[in-house]
């Protein structure tokens, strides 16, 4: 079992790392797989395309991992949401401080836009602020340019 794993090694590793985006994810993701793929010894016998099976295990894995991330990040957001904190609390670098006026100009925006913005000031990257709120990235980035043309006219 341990030579087809070596076998397969570097292209089911390309392909974790294909899957999360990510070499730490990629890492947990390989090792898990191969773990399950000890486990089910009888099966891996019986199979003809060994390769497919192991990258269908890893594929169905990933996507199991993912939903349930989801679902965390959804119960985490409904616990704690971030855009109800008083928004002098903002995590901005030293150089940078807000205003009276700037905080009241924030305050005066649509909700949505708000807290769009709030997130990108809090250093958030538009993708992980797309998958924050549920919403397109190009949504996002009209968010963000709205909010920043309102300030700049008030």
């Amino acid at each position: 079992m341990e030579d087809i794993l070596k076998k397969y090694s570097k292209e089911l590793f390309s392909y974790a790392v294909f899957l999360t985006r990510n070499l730490e994810d990629a890492k947990d993701l390989y090792q898990d797989t191969c773990v399950k793929a000890l486990d089910a010894k009888n099966e891996i016998n019986k199979t003809k395309n060994i390769r497919g099976w192991l990258r269908t295990v890893m594929r169905n894995h990933f996507i199991t991992n993912y939903r349930k991330s989801k679902v965390r990040a959804s119960i985490q957001i409904e616990e704690h949401d971030p855009y109800d904190s008083v928004l002098p609390t903002y995590i901005l670098p030293d150089s940078m401080t807000l205003t009276k006026e700037v905080i009241d100009k924030i305050e005066a925006l649509p909700s949505t836009v708000k807290r769009t913005l709030i997130l990108r000031m809090n250093g958030y990257r538009y993708k992980e602020i797309s998958r924050k709120l549920r919403i397109n990235l190009n949504t996002v980035k009209s968010r963000i340019h709205r909010a920043r043309k309102q300030l700049k006219q008030n």
